[in-house]
């Protein structure tokens, strides 16, 4: 007669085996099985998870992904030592108020990173809120179109990705999570800001910030007082200008300003002496300031499909360049100093206007730069 403490265990493996589970994914050894830690059972083809799920309970991470739920496999919730779920295009359209007994989770995932298999939440759910040991959430393409006060309930959210979703208007309530390190919020139809709230300069631990298609009436002051920052992502936001305030963010060390309307060069940008990648394309320059000269630790320059009369110089004097991109610019000839880029790599030049190759490129390409023209 089967231990008791066993048949658990039996009838989980029979139903791996009716799942055509990989043993790879979902051990058949009653030892592995009893002490499993770490669970993927992405892209199974599951509709439900057995009662006998529950008996896991040393699993600290479990990831479902791409599953097809007809309803929240409510035994997730009597998995108290999880600290990482990911659920992502599972077809869920709710979460039960159980979910609040997750409290160790430090990690979850609710993407819809593909249309197959969608999440389809009609609204936030507040439950999410309810657990206060998240560090990292990720709602990418989650059709939010706004988020609950209880939200500020999360105080060590270290990351947040909410790329894709639909708000109304900024979520102000991000502004109380002060523990954020990084936040995107790509693509969110914020098609008319006036700006940001004073108050999003609360997040002072902020390294990373993504506001890709965020389209600032007026420029966000609040930004130049997150000194903190480390990568910003500003593509798309219909800016003119920065203000001056923006070269007190000397700890950037990527800049991302494509696609944006800037009447001349920003020259702010120039006192930001540790940045290593800066990304203007197609922004509308005709000409770059020979302060740019300041950025010496800069690797990858990137300024493609803008308009430059002449070839600006000061690049030249950008002598760690390693990847330098000006293709489609309109140049007609390069300058001989161009071979001081001596760390250069890659260069890209297409769709410009030269009557001949330029001769600059020959040095360039016997220190082993790779010239795409």
């Amino acid at each position: 007669m089967l231990k008791q403490n066993e048949v658990w265990v039996d009838k989980l493996i029979a139903w791996a085996d009716e799942c055509d589970i990989s043993p790879k994914n979902f051990p058949r050894e009653k030892d592995k099985l009893k002490n499993l830690t770490n669970l993927f059972l992405n892209n199974c083809y599951l509709n439900s998870l057995p009662d006998e799920f529950a008996n896991l309970q040393k699993l600290e991470l479990l990831d479902l992904s791409v599953n097809q739920f007809s309803e929240f496999p409510k035994v997730i919730c009597k998995l108290k030592n999880l600290k990482i779920l990911a659920l992502s295009n599972c077809c869920l359209t709710s979460l039960p108020k159980e979910f609040a007994n997750l409290q160790k989770l430090v990690l979850f995932d609710l993407n819809n990173k593909f249309d197959k298999f969608s999440n389809q939440f009609s609204e936030f759910p507040k439950v999410i809120c309810k657990l206060k040991n998240l560090q990292i959430l990720h709602l990418y393409r989650c059709n939010f179109t706004s988020l609950p006060d209880e939200f500020a309930n999360l105080q060590k959210l270290e990351c947040l990705d909410l790329c894709y979703n639909h708000f109304k208007e900024f979520p102000q309530v991000i502004c109380e999570l002060t523990n954020l390190e990084t936040l995107s919020l790509l693509n969110n139809n914020l098609m008319s800001l006036m700006s940001l709230p004073d108050e999003f300069a609360n997040l002072q631990k902020l390294e990373s910030l993504d506001l890709i298609y965020c389209r600032f009436i007026r420029f966000p002051k609040a930004l130049c007082k997150l000194t903190n920052l480390k990568e910003l992502n500003l593509s798309s936001c219909e800016l003119v200008s920065l203000s001056d305030e923006f070269a007190n963010l000397r700890k950037l060390k990527r800049l991302n300003l494509n696609c944006n309307e800037f009447k001349e060069f920003p020259k702010a940008i120039c006192k930001l002496t540790n940045l290593k990648e800066l990304n203007l394309i197609k922004c509308e320059l005709n000409s770059l300031p020979d302060e740019l000269a300041n950025l010496q630790k800069l690797v990858t320059l990137k300024l493609n499909s803008n308009r430059f009369t002449e070839f600006p110089k000061a690049i030249c004097k950008l002598t760690n360049l390693k990847e330098l991109n000006l293709s489609s610019c309109e140049l007609v000839s390069l300058p001989d100093e161009l071979a001081n880029l001596q760390k250069l790599e890659l260069l890209r030049l297409y769709l410009n206007k030269f009557k001949e190759r330029p001769s600059v490129l020959k040095k360039l390409e016997t220190n082993k730069c790779s010239v795409v023209l």
